[in-house]
């Protein structure tokens, strides 16, 4: 189980194995106030751009220094994204999913 506690003192549980989006969801839904900044062992391009799309502001590598942790929540507060400098840029932006014609 993952336990989420907010700066407004909620506390959420979000069942381990949930789809990323749906935790988010989750989240979102009980604090929207709240800004998803993600911290992963995993460092591939599909999982920042699922976790952009989902919602995150924010994504860190695991192997991201305490300062550069702290400078990270320090940027989600104000209102801006920040992600560990490895991160491309072009992984940055929550991009529309696209629309499927038939």
């Amino acid at each position: 189980m993952i336990s989420i506690a907010t700066q407004t003192s909620h506390s959420l549980h979000v069942k381990a194995g949930s789809h990323l989006q749906e935790s988010f969801r989750q989240i979102l839904k009980a604090v929207p106030a709240t800004k998803v900044l993600m911290l992963s062992v995993h460092g591939e391009d599909a999982y920042i751009v699922e976790a952009v799309k989902s919602g995150a502001v924010g994504y860190l590598i695991k192997q991201t220094s305490a300062d550069t942790g702290c400078a990270a929540i320090r940027e989600v507060q104000k209102g801006n994204t920040f992600f560990s400098p490895s991160i491309p840029s072009r992984l940055h932006e929550r991009k529309p999913t696209p629309r499927r014609t038939i």
